[in-house]
């Protein structure tokens, strides 16, 4: 069911500390922004990720310009990052001396929070992981290629060569059989939503809608999710 125009962005929460370390250690290598949220701030405070410490479950923030004058022990962060908006709280937190640098020092967040404005959020697959996928129908053909990312409510595939003889956007593909390389299959009335063929790469690019999927084949696709999730860090 579709949320209503004006309901709050639902939140989805990880709390795996491994889980939680990765996305930071993305957020450092991206030189992601980050704002502190807190009440006895007057002016906005942007850090960024300069440490991340699993086993002693600690980091640290390096200021981007002026220091902030933060006292209280608990602030909220928010931030962005390849379009997916994020906040997480961290305790503990003080500012300390390191490296000739004034940086925030602060104990691990126990969770990382994703603000789910789409309904569905794309997971991006693990890379340097060659994902084969397998589209099967009526028709007796298949298409082979790589996902790029996956959700509750598709897919997004590349494959080599020119596709569009085969398959175009609008088409419904009823009872179609999908199997990732790894992966257990699962079943899905599929509709096309895009196909783009890329004449310098030779490569057809193909976006999937799951038009309609039963119980079990929805169980295995959100445990491929789950997976593919855990392996990139996103969740």
């Amino acid at each position: 069911m579709a949320a209503a125009p004006n309901a709050p962005p639902e939140v989805e929460r990880t709390v795996s500390a491994e889980h939680i370390a990765r996305n930071l250690r993305l957020l450092r290598e991206a030189g992601t922004r980050l704002a502190l949220a807190a009440e006895e701030l007057t002016a906005e405070a942007v850090m960024q990720v300069a440490r991340v410490d699993l086993s002693g479950r600690k980091m640290l923030l390096a200021p981007v310009a002026a220091t902030p004058a933060l006292r209280q022990p608990e602030v909220r962060v928010v931030g962005r990052y390849r379009e997916r908006e994020f906040w997480f709280v961290l305790t503990e937190a003080r500012m300390v001396r390191y490296e000739g640098r004034d940086m925030l020092l602060a104990r691990f967040p126990t969770s990382f929070n994703l603000v789910q404005r789409r309904r569905h959020y794309r997971t991006p697959v693990p890379e340097g992981v060659t994902t084969v996928i397998n589209v099967e129908n009526q028709r007796g053909w298949q298409i082979v290629g790589a996902i790029e990312d996956i959700s509750p409510g598709g897919i997004k595939m590349r494959a080599y060569g020119d596709k569009r003889s085969l398959i175009a956007p609008d088409d419904r593909l009823p009872g179609s059989r999908i199997t990732c390389e790894g992966k257990p299959g699962f079943v899905a009335d599929l509709e096309v939503r895009g196909v783009h063929y890329d004449e310098h790469e030779k490569r057809t690019t193909i976006r999937i809608r799951f038009a309609g999927i039963g119980e079990h084949s929805e169980r295995v696709l959100r445990t491929i999710i789950d997976e593919f999730a855990a392996e990139t860090g996103y969740f």
